[in-house]
């Protein structure tokens, strides 16, 4: 009898040891369960900061098109003006020209003014001479 008892002791004792085992297995199975959770949160984090790494190379990328359209436009600004400013020249040079034909205008103008008085001036010293004459006879 006392050696059924030791042994039901043993057997009991090698429960209690199993259980323990068990308990301590579940234990591991809960650590790798929250392990591969922790590595899963760690993966989706590497995928949002990848996100905003993009995201922030797109935000860039708009900034320098922005940058690049504003270029554009000033360019197109600065070709304008060069555009106004030899549209002035041709008028300057325009007006420049039309000074000077009227300047080579008047000058037509006086000397027709001289020769007509010269003719007249010449046809008062004939009608003189013919007075001259017809005196002198």
């Amino acid at each position: 009898m006392e050696k059924n008892m030791a042994k039901e002791k043993e057997m009991e004792k090698n429960m209690a040891k199993e259980k323990e085992m068990e308990k301590n297995m579940a234990k591991e199975k809960e650590m790798e369960k929250n392990m591969a959770k922790e590595k899963e949160m760690e993966k989706n984090m590497a995928k949002e900061k990848e996100m905003e790494k993009n995201m922030a190379k797109e935000k860039e990328m708009e900034k320098n098109m922005a940058k690049e359209k504003e270029m554009e436009k000033n360019m197109a600004k600065e070709k304008e003006m060069e555009k106004n400013m030899a549209k002035e020249k041709e008028m300057e040079k325009n007006m420049a020209k039309e000074k000077e034909m009227k300047k080579n205008m008047a000058k037509e103008k006086e000397m027709e003014k001289n020769m007509a008085k010269e003719k007249e001036m010449e046809k008062n010293m004939a009608e003189e001479k013919e007075m001259e004459k017809n005196i002198a006879q």
